[in-house]
């Protein structure tokens, strides 16, 4: 994971999507979805990464699923400090109102697959699924390639 995310290891992509559907189909068998999104990317990392792991996975998966792929739901409203050394309170406080809602009215009604590479204290993840919730998503699961 620590490749593909930081060292352009895009070659690790067709597997690590293969996880995700693999884990997909064995955790969440009876679930449909609308479309499946991604946590965006801060615009700093996406300049020196080139591109969003979470968005290429999620982007993959999509495809193998059948729906559509919806990177445009939620958005970044401020940039957050690294959480690689914060604990899980310090986490929540630092993604609390870093994302909104950008397709209120696509969003009502509708069932997602969220898509993030790793998840630690789910901090992130649960504050992208705060918002699809709070903008009319009917459910909002949540798959990750690693817990760190």
């Amino acid at each position: 994971m620590h490749e593909f995310k930081y060292n352009r290891g895009i070659h690790y992509l067709n597997d690590l999507s293969e996880l995700l559907l693999s884990t997909v189909r064995a955790c969440y068998l009876d679930e449909e979805y609308d479309a499946v999104t991604s946590v965006p990317l801060d615009s700093a990392k996406m300049r020196s990464r080139s591109y969003n792991q979470a968005e290429l996975l999620g982007r993959k998966l999509a495809k193998r699923l059948g729906v559509q792929y919806r990177p445009d739901c939620a958005k970044r409203t401020r940039s957050i400090s690294p959480q690689v050394r914060l604990n899980a309170s310090q986490r929540r406080l630092n993604v609390k109102g870093a994302f909104q809602s950008a397709q209120e009215e696509w969003i009502k009604g509708r069932r997602f697959l969220l898509v993030d590479d790793v998840m630690t204290t789910g901090a992130t993840v649960n504050e992208v699924s705060k918002v699809l919730m709070e903008s009319g998503a009917e459910k909002v699961n949540v798959i990750t390639v690693a817990r760190g």
